[in-house]
């Protein structure tokens, strides 16, 4: 099946188990950065934001698509001003994940943004209704344990951010 964004492909595969077996996965499913973004007060940034799928209104870190052409810095600076209207004057990569590692072979690149200044970006036209809101560390964690952040690319981001603070 093709889509503009998203073709799935069906291989025939050897594991290396020696299982021969089929498996379908995504092409062409481009790499994104998940965003950290840290004000001067050490308050962080979640957009709360509705996904179909699960039919729910959900806390996340700002993240988006690679585009061709787009440095990885390039698309967190675009994704940045549209789903927060803000840029960040220092961008720092601190990691990267799978995005769904049984699927395709894309990565979420985990970026810190900091020096941050109010910006206008032309919004993508689905991100319209985005909420975005400062949190404490502490009131993160909290989200994390009551169950309030569920998305995994921001539980992935938030632990290797985390991983970053520790000596």
């Amino acid at each position: 099946m093709q889509h503009p964004r998203l073709t799935v492909v069906e291989d025939d595969v050897v594991l290396p188990s020696g299982l021969a077996t089929t498996y379908i996965r995504f092409n062409d499913y481009a790499d994104y950065p998940t965003l950290v973004v840290k004000n001067a007060e050490g308050m962080i940034l979640l957009n709360r934001e509705y996904a179909y799928p699960p039919d729910k209104v959900l806390f996340q870190f700002p993240e988006g698509s690679q585009e061709k052409g787009e440095t990885l810095l390039e698309a967190a600076q675009r994704e940045l001003g549209e789903e927060a209207g803000l840029r960040a004057g220092k961008l720092t990569v601190l990691g990267t994940n799978y995005h769904y590692h049984r699927r395709t072979e894309a990565m979420s690149h985990i970026v810190l943004a900091e020096e941050l200044a109010e910006y206008t970006a032309l919004g993508d036209p689905e991100e319209v209704g985005i909420i975005s809101s400062w949190h404490t560390e502490d009131e993160i964690w909290q989200m994390i344990k009551s169950g309030k952040i569920v998305q995994k690319n921001t539980l992935a981001a938030w632990a290797t951010y985390q991983a970053h603070l520790k000596p």
